[in-house]
C-alpha cells in the first residue's frame, strides 16, 4: 500500500453493512484511479500531438524565414539582435550565429542612420508598424542603402520587435536608370525641334558658303584680267581689246555688290555657327548621365540652356520672360539632374499654354522664369499662363504614372522624377500652385547651406590632382 493509504481495521465479527460500505468505497476509488490514468494518458498523448504540431509549425515558419528574400531580424528591449534569417545574415556579411546577441549598432554605417533607426524602434507602439530609410554597413565595411519596416512591439517576459530589412541598392540603380531614360526620352521628344533649330542656320550657312565660293571665282577671274592689264601697262603694249576684256570682267563680277554682300554673308554665317554652337552646348547638359556628386552650379546658366534646348516647344506659343536675381550665388546641386527638372517643367508649361490658346483668341501666352536668393536657399519659379490644373489633381501631380495629358503625350514619370530629384536627392522642396483657366506656378527651393560641404569636397579632390592638371 502507498504511504498515503490508510489502514483499514475491521472488528470481528464483521459487520455486513460496514463491509458493504468499504467495498463500495474501494470500488469507487478504483474507478477514479482508472479514469485518472485514462485522462493522464490522453493528456500525454495530446501534449505529444500539440508538441509535434508546434514543432511542425516552427519548422514551416523557419522555412519561410529562410527562403524570404528580405532580411528579417528580431531585436530585444536592450537593442540586441536575438535572431536573423539567412537573407539578413547574407545581406550584412555575418553568419546567423555571429549576429545573435550583437547590438543593432553593427548594422548601420553612421551616427545619423543609427539615431534614425533607434528613434523609429522606440516610437513603434503596440498597434502600428513604422518604416525608415537608412544607410547600412556590411561586416567588410561596405555600405548600402536600406529600407526598414519595424513591426509593432510584442510585450511579455521577452519583449521584442521584428524588423524587415530590404537592400535598396538595386532599386537605387533602377531609379537612376529610369531617371536617365526619362531624361533621354525628354530630349528625344525634342529631337525634331532641335534638328530644325540646327538645320535652319545650317542652311543659310551653306547658302552663304556657296555664295562666297562663287564670289571667289568671280573675284579670281577679275584679278587675273587686272593682273594681265597691269603686266601690259608695264610693257607699254596695252591693246584696246585687252582694256575691254578687263572692263568686262569687272562688270561681270559686280565688285560693288560683292563688296557689300560678302561681309553680310560672313556675319550671317558666323551668327548661324554661334546659334548651332549654343544649341550643342546646351545639349551637353542633357545627353549624358553626369556625375552623382554635387557641385557649385550657376542656376541661371542651367535655365538658359534649358530654354535654348526647348525653344521649339515654346517659341511658337509663348513669350519667355526671365527675371533673374543677380544676387543669387552658385548653388550646390547636381547640374544634369537639375537640368532634367527644368526641362520637364518648361515643356509642361509650353504644352499647357498651347492648350489654352486653342480656347482663346490670343496668339501667344507667357512663361515667366524667375530666381530669388534667400539666406538659406535659392528659389526657382516657372510660371505659365496655360490651362491650369484642377484642384483635385494638384495633390496627385507628383505621383508616379499620373498624367493629365492624352495618351501618347505623357508617361506620368516626369514630375514624379522631378520631385525625387529635388526632395530626395537635394533635400529641397517643390510645390505647385494652379488655378484652372489662369495658369500654373511651380516653385523649387534648393538649400544653399551645402555649399561649404561641396567646396570642402572639391578642395579635397583637387589636393589629389597632379600638378600638371591643376596648372592650366
Amino acid at each position: 500500500m502507498g504511504t498515503n493509504d490508510k489502514w483499514l481495521i475491521l472488528k470481528k465479527p464483521f459487520d455486513p453493512a460496514e463491509v458493504c460500505q468499504l467495498a463500495g468505497a474501494l470500488t469507487e476509488k478504483r474507478k477514479l484511479s482508472t479514469a485518472l490514468n485514462t485522462r493522464l494518458s490522453w493528456l500525454e498523448s495530446e501534449v505529444r500531438a500539440r508538441t509535434k504540431e508546434i514543432e511542425a509549425r516552427e519548422e514551416r515558419l523557419q522555412t519561410v524565414l529562410d527562403v524570404a528574400p528580405d532580411g528579417i531580424v528580431t531585436i530585444n528591449q536592450r537593442g540586441e539582435i536575438e535572431s536573423a534569417n539567412v537573407a539578413a545574415a547574407a545581406m550584412f556579411g555575418y553568419s546567423q550565429t555571429e549576429m545573435q546577441g550583437r547590438p543593432v549598432d553593427i548594422l548601420t554605417s553612421c551616427d545619423d542612420s543609427l539615431t534614425a533607426l533607434k528613434s523609429m524602434i522606440e516610437q513603434v507602439g503596440l498597434q502600428q508598424n513604422r518604416t525608415v530609410d537608412c544607410e547600412c554597413q556590411k561586416s567588410c565595411g561596405a555600405t548600402f542603402p536600406s529600407h526598414w519596416t519595424i513591426g509593432k512591439r510584442i510585450d511579455g517576459p521577452g519583449r521584442f520587435q521584428t524588423a524587415i530589412v530590404r537592400d535598396e541598392s538595386e532599386h537605387e540603380r533602377m531609379r537612376a536608370n529610369l531617371a536617365q531614360a526619362q531624361k533621354l526620352e525628354a530630349v528625344g521628344q525634342l529631337a525634331a525641334g532641335i534638328a530644325h533649330e540646327i538645320n535652319t542656320p545650317a542652311q543659310f550657312v551653306g547658302e552663304n558658303t556657296r555664295f562666297l565660293k562663287d564670289a571667289f571665282d568671280d573675284i579670281g577671274t577679275t584679278l587675273e584680267s587686272l593682273q594681265r592689264l597691269v603686266d601690259k601697262c608695264d610693257s607699254d603694249s596695252l591693246a584696246t581689246e585687252e582694256k575691254e576684256a578687263a572692263k568686262h570682267a569687272i562688270d561681270q563680277s559686280d565688285i560693288p555688290y560683292l563688296v557689300s554682300e560678302i561681309p553680310k554673308a560672313i556675319d550671317q554665317s558666323l551668327d548661324g555657327i554661334s546659334r548651332i554652337s549654343a544649341i550643342v552646348r546646351a545639349m551637353k547638359g542633357f545627353s549624358h548621365p553626369g556625375s552623382a556628386e554635387m557641385a557649385l552650379t550657376n542656376i541661371h546658366e542651367c535655365l538658359d540652356n534649358t530654354i535654348t534646348v526647348c525653344q521649339t516647344e515654346w517659341k511658337y506659343v509663348a513669350e519667355i520672360e526671365r527675371n533673374y536675381d543677380e544676387c543669387l550665388a552658385l548653388v550646390p546641386c547636381n547640374a544634369p539632374e537639375i537640368n532634367q527638372v527644368f526641362i520637364n517643367l518648361l515643356v509642361n508649361a509650353a504644352h499647357a499654354v498651347a492648350d489654352s490658346l486653342e480656347k482663346s483668341t490670343e496668339t501667344k501666352g507667357n512663361i515667366i522664369v524667375s530666381t530669388k536668393a534667400f539666406s538659406d536657399h535659392a528659389e526657382i519659379t516657372i510660371q505659365d499662363s496655360g490651362v491650369g490644373i484642377p484642384k483635385a489633381n494638384c495633390s496627385r501631380i507628383f505621383d508616379p504614372f499620373f498624367t493629365t495629358k492624352e495618351v501618347g503625350k505623357g508617361t506620368g514619370q516626369g514630375l514624379s522624377i522631378a520631385r525625387s530629384i529635388i526632395v530626395d536627392k537635394h533635400n529641397g522642396k517643390i510645390e505647385v500652385d494652379s488655378r484652372p483657366g489662369e495658369g500654373t506656378t511651380f516653385r523649387i527651393q534648393l538649400p544653399l547651406n551645402r555649399g561649404e560641404e561641396v567646396l570642402s569636397s572639391q578642395d579635397e579632390n583637387s589636393a589629389h590632382q597632379p600638378l600638371a592638371e591643376m596648372v592650366v
